[in-house]
Parts: C-alpha cells; structure tokens; sequence
C-alpha cells in the first residue's frame, strides 16, 4: 500500500481531488480553498477498505474517477455534496 498522495487537477483548474489519510478523496475549490465533497463511506465504501491509488477528471470537469488498490473504479460527481 502506499502512502503517497495522490492528486489531480480539474482540467479547467478550479478543482483539486486529493486523497486523504483517512483513505477517502477530498474535493477542493483552488481559489477558496473550501473543501466541496469527501468521497468515502457510503458514496465509495471500496475507497474505506482500500484508499484511492488513482483519479482523474473527465475532459469536461464534470465526474471524477478512483481507482482503488483494489482494481475497483468508482465514478462521481465532481464538487457535488
């Protein structure tokens, strides 16, 4: 497992995904700075067992997928609650 964070920007660079050491994906506003969504639990119970070794916005900035160590792939919604 590893410990590295992992990152991405959207591709307009408003958003920042980043992992989190509690094994969940925190979503950002660059400008602000103001957490917007944490993917964990319920919304992505893979990513509490086995934490996010990817993610990647999709083109338009809309949805975001993870990747967990675990071969499973989730898809979200970027920066809803």
């Amino acid at each position: 497992m590893s410990l590295s964070m992992i990152f991405a920007f959207s591709p307009d660079s408003r958003l920042l995904a980043a992992t989190a050491g509690n094994n969940s994906v925190k979503v950002y506003d660059v400008i602000t700075g103001r957490e917007l969504q944490t993917l964990s639990g319920g919304q992505g119970s893979f990513m509490a067992s086995f934490g996010a070794t990817f993610i990647a916005f999709s083109a338009d900035g809309k949805k975001l997928v993870t990747v967990s160590n675990a071969i499973r792939c989730g898809t979200w919604r970027a920066g809803a609650s």
